[in-house]
């Protein structure tokens, strides 16, 4: 990659670029193989995109550019879409007065279960938003409003007996309003205390 970067001030950075997205296809190719296996799958176009991904670099002068699958099991494409979902949240991250990270867990469950404990869960969370707020409004406090980001997660874990674990990651302003939601999460579900961070 030397000759690629020459004449350009940055050549060391792109270097290390170019070997971290190496290792990523190094990863991501294996995983997709394993996931073409899947001779029924209809994701098996988006696994064919992924193996594809970026295989060859283009340049146009000192431009060095590729082709993007942007499928979900590749993790080059992964990385580029969290850095542009942590561009786009930074402003708002920024904006607040006192960030705190808070975990919401849930547990275990088989995937039966799954689809209704999403719909369940999601609509659990909001109902505590909107207890608080209206707590809030009797307390008569400035800030009525709870300022969060949430996004939601079920990791899968094969070796497990219930191997979907659905949890929650949020971005909340305030302390105390991260430990009012983590409160009410506990009061209202059957989830042990210490899993919530």
């Amino acid at each position: 990659l030397d000759k690629l970067a020459g004449g350009d001030t940055k050549g060391s950075d792109k270097q290390a670029n170019y070997q971290a997205r190496a290792k990523k296809k190094a990863i991501s190719n294996p995983l997709n193989m394993k996931l073409l296996e899947l001779e029924y799958s209809p994701l098996r176009p988006r696994y064919f995109a992924a193996m594809s991904c970026s295989n060859y670099l283009f340049q146009d002068g000192l431009k060095i550019t590729s082709r993007y699958c942007r499928q979900r099991s590749c993790l080059i494409c992964n990385s580029i879409l969290t850095m542009k979902l942590i561009k786009g949240y930074k402003a708002a991250i920024d904006a607040m007065a006192e960030p705190v990270f808070l975990t919401l867990t849930f547990g275990r469950i088989q995937g039966v279960e799954l689809e209704l404990t999403i719909k369940s869960l999601k609509k659990e969370l909001s109902n505590i938003f909107k207890r608080l707020r209206v707590r809030k409004r009797r307390n008569e406090e400035a800030e009525v409003l709870i300022n969060a980001i949430c996004k939601f997660e079920c990791v899968y874990d094969h070796y497990k007996k219930n191997p979907f674990h659905p949890h929650f990651h949020l971005i909340v302003d305030g302390l105390k309003n991260a430990n009012d939601i983590k409160a009410e999460w506990i009061k209202d579900l059957p989830v042990k205390s210490a899993a919530q961070h």
